[in-house]
Formats: structure tokens, C-alpha cells, sequence
């Protein structure tokens, strides 16, 4: 049976170098410091519109002062916390921005390495998170010492940090251009990066990188180191939004004496556009600033002041107005006896038009978890569907402050699980049916001549693609007929040659 996975909540750190040689570059080529920095706008533009309750700190090393809290003497110097744990927002896309090359100071990448793994130990205390997470940008052109790395991989495997290298050349030595007859190289790299040789200083940080993963991943540790420019193709793709599915739980009713314990989840709903802006006083800029008063009056000359308690609702009705107080919304709502998925009987898929779905989501209906009795029953009656092209038509209700809704539960069959797809279908009140006039007889709608002879001319390209004439001009020729143009005449601008061919 299938379960919906919930949606992971992670910690992640962003450790950026900054230092003087993320400057250089090759004539006509961009820096590794703004490669790097594209590649953090555009994940952290995914974190913010996708709305997720993973927290992003960054942390630059190779600045001119230092501000972590590890730093004492000579330890741990020009690191700095550029920004803690906390939701992303539109600030740090804007921090990330405004980063600029911070001039002749370098930072060690493992001193920085253990300053993410103590804010990650510090700032994670007492919250749930399913995953830790640093991301290090850098050339590998500054110096460092490795006294400490045995340390940090103990220290990464104990805490469960996971780890991932960007740097703006491939790890192998044949994709940058160098020794291109010795050994092979990942695909994902091939043909990507000019020849281009590296300073011992960064040869050295590639053997310690290549140390680091393989101890933390003896068999994949290199899948996790990307270049920029791979990066940027990735995160160039569309990704969904996600979110959390919520279960419904509720029993599937057929007659009285039928019932399946099953669970619902959204499968599509409406996207709701969040509030994003905060009304403050225009002196203070402050919200507890504003005061907010309503008044009641007559619409008469005095405009009389009327108290709130004498106020009810009321609607129009041609030129009258029909009051409508509480005491009658209460007795006019349809009382029901709290949630429910029902099914009133079964007909035929083809007499559940598309053009008649309604409602703002579509619900995925699985047997309840862990229960064997529901997942069999649940199974045969999809199964009986699909076998005999039908639906159920079923009544749901969400709880007991819902309106009672009509909908058709569909069976839906994959490899990896079944389910009922339910959709609301609209009430008899809900149908519209409007007469609008025939185009064919429609002058206005009529094709010119114009219009025409750039259809023939669109056929001729076509013709030209290599697809298939037959079906094309069939398919024009049914187009003409109904726009009461004669065939001879079509004929003969299809003879004609047309001058881009």
C-alpha cells in the first residue's frame, strides 16, 4: 500500500569562501565568488517559494574580521556567522546579493568546516530536525592545515552531517583538460570545462576534499561533489512546490453493512497566495501604532450612529432588504452528523463529463495503515471499478461544520499503489446552461483570404518537416470545407510556389 512520505525538515549551513583567490578568473570568464554566489541566489530562491520549514545559516570565511564563537588568539580567525538558523527570506537572498570579494585575507576551509558543526551542534539543541546539512563553496585556493580533519570526519560520522563539496572545476583531471589518456571520469562532468591547469595549493585541497568524502563515504563519497556550473544546471529546473499531506481518516460506507476504514489525502488543491505584508503606522513604522475603529450609521442626513448590537445582516432583494439575523443562519444550515465518504451507487465513467468536475482539490482515497481487512476490500472494490469502466458516486463530508458535497470516486491504478481519486461533481442549482451562436455561420469568424493562404502556407512547412502529407492536408482540406472556401481555389494557391521553400 501506498503511504505518502512527509516532507523532511532540514538544517542547512552555507559556508562560502571569500577570500582573494575566489577572485581569479581567466580573461572573459566569471569568478568562482559570483559562480558561487548564483548558485546560493537560486537555492535559496527555492527554499523561499517552495515554503518549506527548512532553516539556512550562512558563514563566510576569508573575511577581513572575525565573528564566530570559537574564535580566541589566533584560532579560528577570519570566520565569520554572516546569519544564524532561521527560515529563509527575501533578506538573505538580499545578504547574498550584496557579497562582495572581501580582499587579501584567507580563511582555513577546515577551521570553517568545524565552526558550521558547532553551530549546527548549538542552534539544533531542542528542535526536531530530520536532517543536518553543510554546503561548502569554494576554489580550494586558500591555505589550511589538517591537524584536525581526522577529528571532523569523527565528528561528522557521530553527528550525522551530511556534506557536499561546490567547487568551479571537476575533481578529475581528463574534464578539466589534463591528462585526458589516464583513467575515466564522470559523465556528468564530460567536455564541460576548458583546459585549465590548478595551483599546487588547490591540488593539495582536491587530494583533502577526495580524503574527507571517501572516509565519510567509502563507495559514493564523490557523488557529492558538484561544480558550479553543474549546479546551476540543476537548479535551473522546474521543481514543484511541495507540502505536508494532512490524512483524513474516515470509513467508506456502502449501504449499512459495508465499511472500510480508509485515510484521504490532497492530492490537488487550490495554491492560496500568502499575506506577505504587514500594515504599520506611517510615522513609527510600527503595527501597535495603529488604531482601528468602525462606526455604524444611518444613511440619512444626520448619518445617525447606530451600536453594534442593532446591527444585523440583511440582502437585497430588488428594492427591499431582507434582514437576516444569526438566530435564522443557525436554523436555515444543514445539520450533519460529522464526516463522511458514502457511496450512493455506481454508473458508468463516460456519464462523468471533465467540463462537470468541481470544487479546488482532488482527494487520493487509501485503505487505512496497517490494516489488512481494509486494504483487501478497498483493493476489490478498485479493482471491480477498473474491470467494469464505473465510479462511485459518492457523499462527503468533511466534518461536522461542512457542507454535505456529491463527487465521483474514480479508481486509480499505478505500480507502486491503487487508490479512489474522488472530485467533486456539482449539484443540480450548480448546472449552467447558456446558448452562445454558431461560429461556422458567423461572417465575423469567416477566415480572409489572407488567413488562408497563410494556412496553405503553414501546410507546406509542415510538409516540409517531414510529417506526415496525407494527414495534413486531409486535416486542411476538413478546415477549408467549413469555412466555405471552394477546393479549386485552394488547389490552385497550393500550386503556386512559395518563395521560402
Amino acid at each position: 500500500m501506498f503511504v505518502p512520505l512527509f516532507l523532511s525538515k532540514t538544517a542547512v549551513v552555507l559556508c562560502m569562501d571569500v577570500g582573494f583567490s575566489m577572485s581569479n578568473s581567466a580573461p572573459g570568464e566569471e569568478s568562482p565568488f559570483e559562480q558561487a554566489k548564483k548558485v546560493m541566489t537560486m537555492f535559496v530562491q527555492r527554499q523561499v517559494f517552495a515554503e518549506n520549514k527548512d532553516e539556512v545559516s550562512l558563514i563566510l570565511f576569508g573575511t577581513k574580521k572575525t565573528s564566530n564563537s570559537l574564535a580566541s588568539g589566533d584560532q579560528y580567525q577570519h570566520i565569520t556567522v554572516h546569519r544564524h538558523l532561521m527560515l529563509p527570506d527575501f533578506d538573505l537572498l538580499e545578504n547574498i546579493q550584496n557579497l562582495t570579494p572581501l580582499g587579501s585575507e584567507q580563511g582555513d576551509i577546515l577551521d570553517a568546516l568545524i565552526v558550521c558543526m558547532d553551530l549546527l551542534q548549538k542552534e539544533t539543541i531542542g528542535k526536531k530536525y530530520d536532517k543536518r546539512h553543510i554546503e561548502v563553496f569554494a576554489d580550494l585556493g586558500s591555505p589550511f592545515s589538517e591537524d584536525q580533519l581526522d577529528i571532523i570526519i569523527a565528528n561528522l560520522k557521530k553527528t550525522g552531517i551530511s556534506l557536499q563539496f561546490f567547487l568551479p572545476f571537476p575533481m578529475n583531471d581528463e574534464d578539466r583538460g589534463e591528462n585526458a589518456s589516464v583513467g575515466t571520469h564522470d559523465s556528468r562532468n564530460k567536455n564541460s570545462f576548458p583546459a585549465k591547469s590548478l595551483s599546487e595549493q588547490q591540488k593539495e585541497g582536491l587530494q583533502m576534499v577526495k580524503k574527507l568524502m571517501f572516509s565519510l563515504d567509502q563507495e559514493e563519497g564523490l557523488e557529492d561533489i558538484y561544480t558550479f556550473r553543474e549546479s546551476l544546471e540543476r537548479l535551473s529546473m522546474f521543481k514543484k512546490v511541495e507540502r505536508r499531506p494532512m490524512p483524513w481518516p474516515c470509513q467508506l460506507t456502502i449501504g449499512s453493512n459495508l465499511s472500510i476504514r480508509i485515510v484521504a489525502y490532497k492530492t490537488f488543491t487550490e495554491e492560496k497566495v500568502k499575506k506577505s505584508w504587514t500594515v504599520v503606522d506611517a510615522k513609527t513604522h510600527r503595527k501597535e501604532d495603529i488604531q482601528k475603529e468602525t462606526v455604524y450609521c444611518l444613511n440619512d442626513d444626520d448619518e445617525t450612529e447606530v451600536p453594534k448590537e442593532d446591527v444585523i445582516q440583511g440582502f437585497r432583494y430588488g428594492s427591499d432588504i431582507i434582514p437576516f439575523s444569526k438566530v435564522d443562519e443557525e436554523q436555515m444550515k444543514y445539520k450533519t452528523d460529522g464526516k463522511c465518504f458514502a457511496v450512493l451507487g455506481f454508473c458508468r465513467s463516460s456519464l462523468v463529463q471533465t467540463y462537470r468536475y468541481m470544487g479546488n482539490q482532488v482527494l487520493k482515497v487509501f485503505a487505512a495503515k496497517d490494516d489488512e481487512v481494509a486494504a483487501v476490500a478497498l483493493s476489490a472494490l478498485i479493482n471491480a471499478l477498473s474491470e467494469l469502466d464505473m465510479v462511485a458516486i459518492v457523499r462527503y463530508v468533511y466534518d461536522r461544520r461542512s457542507q454535505p458535497q456529491v463527487g465521483a470516486a474514480f479508481p486509480l491504478i499505478k505500480n507502486e499503489y491503487e487508490c479512489l481519486a474522488y472530485v467533486q461533481l456539482p449539484y443540480m442549482e450548480d448546472l449552467r446552461h447558456y446558448m452562445f451562436s454558431s461560429l461556422k455561420n458567423n461572417k465575423k469568424c469567416s477566415p480572409t483570404g489572407e488567413l488562408i493562404e497563410f494556412g496553405v502556407c503553414v501546410c507546406f512547412l509542415l510538409t516540409a518537416l517531414c510529417i506526415e502529407t496525407l494527414s495534413i492536408q486531409h486535416s486542411f482540406y476538413n478546415w477549408l470545407e467549413g469555412c466555405s472556401v471552394t477546393t479549386s481555389s485552394v488547389r490552385v494557391i497550393m500550386s503556386s510556389k512559395l518563395s521560402f521553400f
